[in-house]
């Protein structure tokens, strides 16, 4: 687990991941679902989706994402 906090609340889960996979399943999602976006679009999509999966609790860092699309 990355940017463990102490005194914070994290729920839990068990996967089995496979040779080759990778663990980007929401953003993966997210962004093949969304590939006609222009970059700045797909940016707003992905951070209102971060914003609804992270309900109440308060962003203990900043949200940085750069998307680069080839036309």
């Amino acid at each position: 687990m990355l940017g463990v906090l102490p005194g914070s609340a994290y729920e839990s889960a068990r996967i089995h991941l496979q040779t080759g996979d990778v663990l980007l399943q929401r953003l993966a999602r997210i962004v093949s679902s969304h590939l006609q976006q222009t970059p700045s679009e797909l940016i707003d999509t992905i951070y209102a989706s971060v914003i609804e999966f992270q309900g109440t609790s308060v962003l203990a860092d900043d949200l940085t994402l750069v998307v680069l699309k080839v036309l």
